[in-house]
């Protein structure tokens, strides 16, 4: 979903890796989880930040069309929203791009 608004742009463009780390750490990790355990959570993160990094850079590429691209980026959102669930209250925030 692209945004809608200079500010939604600039709010996009100044959030880092690591502070969507943060968001996701904060709405998943308990407390009491250990540090081995956030290591390996936030590794896990990453590893899919940069597959999705990838899928975004081949897109790129002259041998795919546009249409391809469009339908690559669909079909990934398609699963992973088969995947998650998002929560009742998601209007806003992370979760919002979920709720089709």
């Amino acid at each position: 979903m692209a945004a809608e608004t200079v500010e939604e742009v600039a709010e996009m463009s100044q959030q880092s890796v690591r502070d969507a780390w943060k968001v996701l750490e904060s709405m998943v990790i308990p407390a009491a989880a250990s540090e081995e355990q956030r290591q390996d959570m936030m590794r896990c993160f990453y590893a899919g930040v940069i597959w999705m990094m990838d899928q975004n850079l081949d897109l790129g590429e002259s041998d795919v069309s546009e249409d391809a691209g469009v339908l690559r980026l669909e079909l990934i959102r398609q699963e992973l929203a088969e995947f998650i669930r998002p929560p009742e209250n998601s209007a806003t925030g992370p979760w919002r791009r979920w709720r089709r």
